[in-house]
């Protein structure tokens, strides 16, 4: 498998086994996602940066990285707590240092942050950025 696919495929899996939400409380990027009757979900986004040459030669290895931001929204108007303690549960499993390996690749956290809390179109918001890299096999 390519790395950019499988470094996604980690991320997102990491999500589902993190206990966070329901597979019907996370919007997964490019899918169809009714958040009407939803009191609370997940919004995930991977934002990628350029990979960059880690290792000279043909043989050498190739670093990639960028912030997987999870999008925590509570319906608007019951306060912070909840919000917060979901950015907490986040926070412990994507923690700075953490690790998650796939078949071929692993990827660590090297930062999270919870950003502050935005209120639009009847959601509170916390994004929670996780910053990330993961050293690849160069493609040949």
């Amino acid at each position: 498998m390519a790395a950019i696919t499988e470094i996604n495929q980690i991320l997102v899996k990491a999500v589902q086994d993190g206990g966070f939400a329901l597979d019907s409380q996370i919007a997964f990027e490019n899918f169809t996602f009714n958040k009407d009757d939803l009191d609370f979900y997940l919004a995930i986004f991977n934002l990628r940066a350029p990979t960059e040459l880690a290792e000279l030669g043909a043989e050498g290895c190739d670093k990639h990285q960028g912030v997987f931001q999870l999008d925590v929204n509570y319906k608007q108007g019951g306060g912070v707590d909840e919000l917060l303690t979901k950015a907490d549960e986040i926070n412990a499993v994507f923690k700075n240092g953490a690790t998650f390996a796939g078949a071929s690749e692993s990827v660590n956290i090297t930062n999270v942050t919870a950003e502050p809390v935005t209120t639009a179109q009847g959601w509170a918001t916390v994004s929670m950025t996780i910053n990330y890299y993961c050293f690849t096999l160069r493609v040949q």
